[in-house]
């Protein structure tokens, strides 16, 4: 009996996904569940999935980068070093893109668990909310203005 919304330990569903593909084992598409448009992979979920693209051009618009553009998790986990700006500055930057990274991965589960489609738009109001709350509570800014923080995040610098 096979429940292909159900799938344990998804974290690492896309490595075995392919490794069960590969011995013949009916899993289902491979292909990602957001953008149907090329085989799923940690690459592509953050980086090369047209959700993820819409959501790192918001991001970068939002904390006035240079277009983010990544090719791989790690690239995209580094941009905060060659951000503008102090030392905070940069840690604002790396949470708001750890918050970005975790909020694309919860509209993939939405995808696959609920078959629901998250817009980038949502995906993009959720890391503001996500993000202010964990700056509120991680850091010595504890009463941040929210009309300012969906302006502009560095606002506080």
């Amino acid at each position: 009996m096979s429940n292909s919304k159900y799938r344990p330990g998804q974290q690492k569903y896309t490595a075995v996904h392919k490794k069960l593909a590969k011995r013949n084992v009916q899993v289902g598409s491979l292909t990602c569940p957001v953008c149907e448009w090329c085989a799923e992979s940690t690459e592509h979920v953050f980086t090369g999935c047209s959700l993820a693209v819409e959501v790192w051009a918001a991001v970068g618009q939002w904390c006035r980068l240079s277009p983010v553009l990544a090719f791989g998790v790690k690239e995209l986990l580094e941009i905060f070093k060659e951000a503008a700006g102090s030392k905070w500055g940069k840690n604002i930057i790396h949470g708001i893109i750890m918050v970005s990274c975790w909020c694309i991965w919860l509209a993939r589960n939405e995808k696959i668990f609920q078959d629901k489609v998250i817009s980038g738009r949502v995906v993009m109001a959720n890391i503001k909310r996500l993000s202010v709350f964990w700056l509120n509570h991680r850091s010595k800014y504890k009463e941040l203005s929210w009309d300012s923080w969906i302006k502009y995040p560095l606002y506080v610098m």
